[in-house]
């Protein structure tokens, strides 16, 4: 069986460090809308194509 593993450049935030997370998280956001910022959510990963068009499949 495969080994299961996250892509690359990327990493899991386990339970014992999602407290400290989500306060880094709100504090930033509280911040942030105190100078009239609003939240944009991009997703989180794109497709290989638009990469490939961008740098070609070569990089």
């Amino acid at each position: 069986m495969p080994e299961i593993a996250p892509p690359r450049g990327t990493h899991d935030i386990l339970p014992s460090d999602s407290t400290a997370w989500r306060w880094i998280l709100e504090t930033h956001r509280t911040v942030v809308e105190s100078f009239g910022y609003r939240q944009l959510d991009t997703p989180i990963f794109e497709s290989t194509e638009l990469f490939a068009r961008g740098v070609g499949e070569e990089t």
